[in-house]
């Protein structure tokens, strides 16, 4: 695992162009503390920070193909290189080591961009090629991202440079870049709680979409898709449900094996889930060593612990089990988390992600983690919601659904995990609505009835259009597929993926997801939607595959989340300090939000008449990084 940067551009222009990629490459540390590397061309640069991970000796980057006019940088993991090492072999190619880089080098010098089909892994890489050229200053610059987007590739473009960073930070250590608010991605923040690539909240600054690749060659520049995650071109499976859960469960085994290929110790995160128990449960079978496993679990009233679930799972597959009991110091931890994401991001869940991080790090460099297994089969609760239940709530009578809104409006709101009256209110809302506007009104976290108050209305409704035109690119009539197929091109890539790479490599510490593995992906998609969500029975399909092996009362659990109390925290402990920081607000002062719909806001939470905490976070965190930009 390594952090990546460099630029395509006349290095002549810039004063010291070592010293520039050098502090470029340094922001990039905590990605890989391990091993450095930077090569600097007449037309190019290229650098990378090394977590050694495979092939501790030998997988020293920059990397070159033999006659030194071809050289790469990886971000990642290759996890059928040696598969790829072997077809290459056969093709007349020479390996000096047992690097996934110099497979992935030679590939390209087979295949071209026609190799990212061919890849199984998350990678986001970069090759400067001047093969074709009379000399350095005249190559092409590829770079790649791998098929969900598990790791990031951010670029910009101006001045005659392309420069390109596996973090946004690496870019404005180059002389022709700087950071600015991008003012119109403010909306789509606020409404998702992240931005969507290529929009980044930095001026010029744009995030390689998620199955992409970008070419520069020169002046011109092209991005392609090579992949999404579709619904289009797929083959229905005649399997049985009984069939298709035995081989979801080899996949998913196959999935797992490919992932405990390290040269470096190696655990699991362990929640008290269905889909980490299920990962667990694949390593113990594979391993004839005991798994690590690492949980963390808060000392609150509140729901937010699942340790005592947790530790079942690890006394059924017996494994050295770590567990760690915190309370964030959320003051203290913010800045941290600012600079680690480099822009506002409004997922509180990542404070104790990089809490587990941080402590799984003491004891292993890789671990294994359940991310995915809802996407791949339907765990969310608002899957249900948005489907089985808002169609059972529109055929009921007016007078029952009025009965239902006036219950609801009655009741106090606390601050309880997944509270039942937000839930229900915020449900009451969307589910009148038409399926596209339904599921944003309950995903958003600013919902765009709100956000219509902070912004203006032609602003928020070109926003809203744009999210619906997904629903008609998923490549099914379903709608639960099209949810499926939303969630996997905003949530997955905008949020969760985000979020655990951020979090973890601020940690040093690389998490592997077997959920998000491409086969496993083509086989989910397969399958009848039916197998997934019945009624309001979620994962079907996964918990039949996972019958007798994993505990019954994790199985049959429901849906937790990984999540900390802020809305208990923003009336106690926390009150002051928002109170605070809203009545000397820069974002207010610089009216980039309507001040008098901010204050309400957190009025109205503080009072405990509504809860409004994951808006007043995804605020706070704007507030904090547009001081430091400012």
């Amino acid at each position: 695992m390594c952090g990546i940067t460099g630029w395509l551009g006349p290095s002549e222009t810039i004063s010291d162009p070592k010293s520039t990629l050098c502090k470029m490459r340094e922001t990039l540390l905590l990605r890989g503390p391990d091993e450095s590397g930077e090569q600097v061309f007449d037309g190019a640069a290229i650098a990378m920070q090394r977590l050694r991970v495979i092939d501790l000796k030998g997988g020293s980057q920059p990397m070159s193909s033999p006659d030194e006019k071809c050289w790469i940088v990886l971000n990642g993991e290759i996890y059928n290189y040696q598969e790829l090492r072997e077809t290459l072999r056969s093709k007349g190619h020479e390996f000096k080591t047992n690097s996934d880089t110099e497979v992935l080098l030679h590939a390209y010098l087979e295949w071209g961009e026609d190799l990212l089909p061919k890849l199984r892994g998350m990678f986001a890489f970069a090759i400067y090629d001047f093969r074709n050229t009379r000399s350095s200053a005249e190559g092409k610059l590829f770079i790649a991202r791998d098929r969900f987007g598990k790791k990031p590739l951010y670029y910009a473009h101006s001045a005659g440079f392309l420069v390109f960073g596996s973090e946004m930070k690496s870019l404005f250590c180059h002389p022709y870049f700087k950071g600015s608010l991008n003012r119109e991605a403010l909306p789509e923040y606020l409404l998702h709680g992240y931005t969507l690539a290529p929009q980044t909240l930095y001026t010029g600054v744009l995030e390689l979409p998620p199955g992409s690749y970008l070419i520069a060659e020169g002046r011109e520049l092209s991005v392609e898709r090579y992949w999404r995650p579709s619904f289009h071109n797929r083959e229905f499976s005649s399997l049985s449900f009984e069939e298709a859960a035995t081989t979801l469960r080899k996949n998913l085994f196959d999935a797992v094996k490919a992932r405990m290929i390290s040269d470096v110790p190696l655990g699991a995160f362990l929640s008290g889930g269905l889909d980490s128990a299920a990962i667990v449960a694949c390593m113990a079978d594979i391993s004839d060593q005991k798994v690590r496993t690492f949980s963390i679990g808060f000392d609150d009233e509140f729901g937010f612990n699942e340790l005592p679930h947790a530790r079942r799972v690890a006394e059924e597959f017996d494994t050295e089990h770590h567990e760690f009991v915190v309370t964030p110091d959320t003051l203290k931890m913010l800045p941290r988390l600012l600079a680690l994401h480099d822009q506002p991001f409004a997922d509180s869940s990542a404070l104790p992600t990089l809490l587990l991080s941080e402590m799984t790090k003491e004891h292993v460099t890789v671990a294994l983690s359940g991310d995915g297994g809802d996407e791949l089969f339907a765990g969310y609760d608002r899957f249900a919601g948005a489907t089985t239940l808002a169609n059972i709530y529109n055929f009921t009578p007016s007078p029952l659904q009025s009965l239902f809104s006036l219950l609801a409006e009655a009741l106090p709101e606390k601050s309880s995990h997944k509270g039942l009256v937000t839930t229900a209110r915020r449900f009451l809302s969307a589910a009148p609505l038409p399926l596209e506007q339904r599921y944003l009104e309950m995903v958003g976290i600013f919902p765009p009835r709100t956000l219509a108050k902070l912004f203006n209305s032609e602003t928020v409704a070109a926003l809203v259009e744009s999210y619906k035109e997904r629903f008609g690119d998923a490549g099914s009539d379903s709608e639960l597929e099209q949810l499926l197929y939303v969630n996997a091109t905003t949530y997955l890539p905008g949020d969760l993926l985000v979020k655990t790479d951020r979090c973890s490599m601020g940690a040093s510490l690389e998490v592997r997801s077997p959920f998000l593995d491409d086969r496993l992906f083509d086989f989910a998609r397969t399958l009848p939607e039916a197998y997934k969500l019945k009624g309001l029975q979620k994962k079907l399909i996964l918990k039949q595959a996972f019958q007798g092996i994993v505990p019954s009362e994790i199985i049959e659990r429901k849906k937790h989340g990984f999540g900390v109390p802020i809305a208990h925290w923003f009336r106690t402990s926390m009150k002051d300090y928002i109170t605070k920081t809203f009545s000397d607000s820069r974002i207010l002062d610089d009216k980039l939000l309507h001040e008098a719909t901010v204050k309400r806001i957190i009025h109205e939470h503080t009072s405990g008449s509504v809860d409004h905490a994951h808006r007043i976070w995804s605020l706070l965190t704007l507030e904090l990084w547009y001081r430091n930009l400012s």
